[in-house]
């Protein structure tokens, strides 16, 4: 289904921006150490500046387990329960999980605005950390849309549970 592959298209793109953002990290962390000990001074705003990447990779992470599904899960509890009440489950699992990325995203726009109207900036440079906590928010509405649209698979596609498909395959988490 093209739905689907649009959905799986995404998710891929979102990988891409939390990698990204995870490897300018690193290499800001690196740049920073080296230049600490190899010269007599230090990169400007290089700690505030990582930690803001850090964020964003974290969050735009979260978008792309919601993609995947592959959040945490205990499956004991579903794998004594008939197929019908697996995916009931499921179901239900993936409703809470769309609820509290929403309700994050929610909290989380209100410290972008926050931030954004106190006019709060890095140390050394004076860059404005808005536009980095809206990059974070962006990747937690990455996140509710992912969770929406695994949802909505689910729930229009008949998808096998998680939980039975895993216990068909023999795979054990807990050897």
């Amino acid at each position: 289904m093209q739905f689907f592959d649009l959905i799986d298209r995404t998710a891929k793109k979102i990988e891409i921006v939390s990698g990204v953002m995870l490897g300018l990290m690193t290499v800001l962390i690196f740049l920073t150490a080296m230049v600490r000990y190899l010269m007599p001074f230090t990169l400007p705003d290089g700690y505030d500046i990582s930690r803001l990447l850090l964020g964003i990779s974290v969050l735009w992470g979260l978008a792309a387990a919601c993609c995947h599904n592959e959040n945490i899960k205990v499956d004991i509890f579903c794998s004594v329960l008939s197929p019908w009440a697996r995916r009931k489950v499921d179901i239900f699992a993936e409703s809470l999980v769309f609820c509290f990325v929403v309700l994050f995203a929610w909290k989380l726009f209100g410290t972008v605005e926050k931030t954004y109207l106190s006019n709060e900036e890095t140390f050394d440079l004076g860059l404005a950390i808005w536009p980095a906590y809206a990059l974070a928010w962006l990747g937690v509405l990455a996140a509710a849309l992912m969770a929406l649209l695994r949802l909505m698979r689910l729930i229009i596609s008949g998808e096998e549970s998680d939980c039975l498909r895993q216990k068909e395959e023999g795979s054990n988490y807990y050897e």
